[in-house]
């Protein structure tokens, strides 16, 4: 959680859209109890 959204802010691009990505399949599965748009400041 915490540590990749870290990675999340301080990545690339590439591997910013590849987190997005995985990150939106752990919240369509409620594995994810914190919505990907509250940790990370970055919207595309």
């Amino acid at each position: 959680g915490i540590f990749e959204d870290v990675d999340m802010q301080q990545g690339d691009e590439i591997s910013l859209k590849k987190r997005r990505k995985r990150n939106m399949k752990l919240i369509t599965s409620g594995c994810r109890e914190i919505p990907e748009t509250k940790l990370s400041p970055i919207h595309n």
